[in-house]
């Protein structure tokens, strides 16, 4: 089976596992021809527009990381920083109430480092893959019965969820799927 390499808002993609994933709701609307790791140096860069930054981009972004750092904590270093310069360079603040957030940021970095370490093939066929597991915005909410405060909140480290432990360590990820 032939998987698209690009996925544009509103269509179907189907995963190498044969799943469809119906009106997928991606930053890929826009870019058509453009690549994933085009996606990432716009981001970077700064250039990616507000609206293509997505739950879908960051995931783009931090699976291209997860190929160019040497080790999960470098990707989280680089997450860290790469986030707060972006929102810097498009005037989203970085405070208590908006901009970047901790906890989610160390969250899906894990998730998604486990998850590379487990699919290394072509972005084209992985990136689907990774939407099918992680691509529901809502998922870190499964894991802290205060969920919508444990979101909501911008802590400066790492807040433990207090539903269920994560299948992956927040320190030092263990593979392990969402």
């Amino acid at each position: 089976m032939s998987l698209p390499t690009h996925i544009t808002v509103g269509s179907d993609c189907q995963t190498a596992t044969g799943r469809v994933l119906a009106g997928i709701s991606t930053p890929f609307n826009t870019l058509l021809n453009r690549s994933i790791p085009d996606l990432a140096a716009r981001f970077r860069a700064g250039t990616l527009a507000r609206d293509e930054w997505t739950h879908e981009a960051h995931l783009a972004v931090v699976l291209v990381a997860c190929r160019e750092e040497p080790t999960e904590d470098a990707v989280l270093k680089r997450m860290r920083a790469d986030i707060k310069r972006y929102n810097d360079r498009n005037g989203i603040e970085n405070g208590p109430r908006s901009g970047y957030h901790e906890t989610l940021t160390c969250f899906w970095v894990r998730a998604v480092a486990s998850f590379a370490q487990q699919h290394s093939g072509p972005l084209a066929e992985v990136f689907p893959l990774l939407l099918e597991v992680g691509g529901n915005a809502r998922t870190p909410l499964r894991f802290g019965r205060r969920a919508r405060s444990w979101m909501r909140r911008r802590e400066p480290t790492w807040v433990e969820p207090d539903l269920r432990p994560l299948p992956f360590d927040a320190t030092n990820a263990n593979p392990g799927a969402l």
